[in-house]
């Protein structure tokens, strides 16, 4: 098992993230007993920004199904923040927007070299303590979230399969999720590994202030 904090080199992690994603590394070890190999970003896509292609990606393609026409007859609709990211994925260059899916591939090929057929690379789900729900990041002025607080893009463009599970809480409150990645077509493998984590750390299954539902 491979552990990393980040998919790209965007620094350390912040806040109190570090200390949750340490812990639940070391309950892989102790409590599922298994071998934790630590990795730096670097080691993964070199100097890609996957993150950065898969965002220009998405835009690129909202932006072209919705239309020009559309976008500016319903502008008002949009957050001002995903407004100019329309506007500005409208007017990106066909040759930017092909490169980036060229890039694709050789994300992919790397992922598959690192991980084989029965590896598995554990990451923190997001790269930050927490979102507002108005888009903003903790400490932000304004909406907008950067790529790199993410670590959940890579696999949209690698099709990798990933699973999240609840790993502690941050100070504010907000839950730490641990994310699996596998090799891909290794669906049962990534779903063996989180089974294993939820026999281990048994949780609540029905969220604060909610009521299970009633039996048939």
């Amino acid at each position: 098992m491979l552990a990393t904090p980040r998919f790209v080199d965007a620094g350390p992690l912040p806040g109190a993230l570090p200390d949750l994603f340490d812990a639940a590394l070391t309950s892989l070890e102790k409590d599922l007993g298994l071998t934790v190999e630590p990795i730096a970003p670097v080691e993964i896509f070199g100097g890609g920004r996957p993150d950065d292609d898969w965002l220009l990606t998405c835009l690129c393609e909202q932006a072209a199904e919705l239309g020009r026409e559309t976008i500016e007859a319903k502008a008002d609709l949009f957050e001002p923040w995903f407004l100019e990211a329309l506007r500005e994925a409208l007017d990106t260059n066909l040759e930017v927007y092909l490169a980036a899916r060229r890039r694709r591939f050789d994300y992919a090929l790397r992922l598959d070299e690192l991980l084989g057929e029965d590896r598995v690379l554990v990451t923190p789900t997001n790269a930050v303590e927490g979102i507002y729900a108005d888009g903003r990041e903790i400490g932000a002025a304004g909406p907008g979230t950067e790529s790199s607080s993410f670590n959940t893009g890579v696999q949209n463009l690698t099709g990798h399969p990933a699973l999240t599970v609840p790993a502690g809480v941050s100070p504010n409150g907000v839950p730490f999720g641990l994310q699996i990645t596998g090799p891909r077509f290794a669906d049962e493998l990534v779903l063996a590994v989180g089974s294993a984590w939820e026999r281990a750390h048994p949780g609540p299954r029905i969220a604060p202030g909610f009521d299970p539902f009633a039996a048939d």
